[in-house]
């Protein structure tokens, strides 16, 4: 009877570091949104009500 290769220790191994280096990725991209998000806050007029964003 033949085996997934998923399904295999290493495969699920695989799938994990996988799933984890996305979910890393994933997070320093959040990261970064929110650095440029507060960096353009900073640059708007101060006159602007922030509270319309």
């Amino acid at each position: 009877m033949p085996t997934d290769p998923e399904r295999t220790p290493e495969g699920m191994k695989q799938q994990l570091l996988d799933l984890e280096t996305a979910y890393v990725l994933r997070l320093d991209t959040v990261a970064s949104l929110k650095r440029r998000i507060a960096m353009l806050e900073e640059s708007l007029d101060p006159a602007i009500s922030k509270h319309l964003f």
